[in-house]
């Protein structure tokens, strides 16, 4: 009688276990529906504010600095690129981007190098049961020293060739940015400030300025509007910069 209560209340074919089966699977696949969800919103968030967050967004004068490398430690950062570069900014710039590579190149290979050293020291004291003394890392850190010294040498002439060739190009990129500066500024402020009149494609196009001076009379209070607007979305946008990387 036991026995056939034990197979009553644990066999599969019975409608009480065929019940919580079907209650665990839809649970299941409520939860796994859910999860997807969840996963395919964030996506879609963080696609939005690394959109927001780009290069083309930033204004005259602005760049944008990230968070430490974890192995080279250097911060790596985003420059202004106006619609309307000229030859010798966009020489600069990208001497610039090339330069930032140059640096984040040697600085992660010389820090890997130096780490895998500090790694073999503590591997080697640790199979002999102690701790790296200081006097064992005084003398691998002169050794190491001497050993890269050739290394950091042909790095410091590589930087500073790089340095002393982008004097020319920056000088005369600085002066194409502060002849356009104001242009540029009235046109990228008026871009955020008529956002809810202009489509994202004006953004980026030539005729931004034509239509900027000849903005429809109807759309004159929803300019005056979208104005009151202005100090939320600087400070939305704010924070989004500050927030970058």
């Amino acid at each position: 009688m036991l026995s056939h209560a034990k197979n009553h209340l644990f066999n599969p074919s019975t409608n009480i276990t065929r019940i919580g089966v079907r209650s665990f699977n839809l649970f299941t696949k409520k939860y796994k529906t859910d999860n997807k969800v969840l996963k395919a919103q964030k996506r879609k968030a963080d696609n939005v504010y690394s959109a927001k967050v780009s290069q083309s967004s930033l204004t005259p004068g602005e760049f944008m600095v990230g968070q430490p490398d974890p192995v080279s430690n250097l911060r790596p950062f985003k420059l202004f690129k106006p619609f309307d570069e000229t030859k010798a900014e966009r020489c600069y710039r990208l001497l610039r981007e090339e330069a930032e590579r140059y640096n984040q190149d040697f600085w992660s290979s010389n820090n890997l190098a130096f780490q895998k050293g500090i790694t073999d020291l503590e591997t080697k004291a640790a199979s002999e049961g102690r701790k790296v003394s200081d006097q064992e890392l005084s003398e691998y850190y002169k050794l190491y020293l001497n050993s890269s010294y050739i290394r950091h040498a042909t790095y410091n002439r590589g930087w500073w060739k790089r340095n002393v060739f982008m004097i020319v190009p920056a000088l005369i990129a600085q002066f194409n940015f502060l002849r356009l500066f104001k242009r540029r500024k009235d046109l990228y402020m008026s871009r955020f400030a008529n956002s809810e009149i202009y489509s994202p494609e004006d953004y980026d196009s030539d005729n931004l300025v034509k239509k900027h001076n000849t903005i429809n009379p109807l759309d004159a209070s929803k300019l005056s509007n979208s104005s009151s607007n202005d100090n939320s979305y600087a400070s939305r946008r704010k924070e989004k910069i500050d927030s970058y990387y």
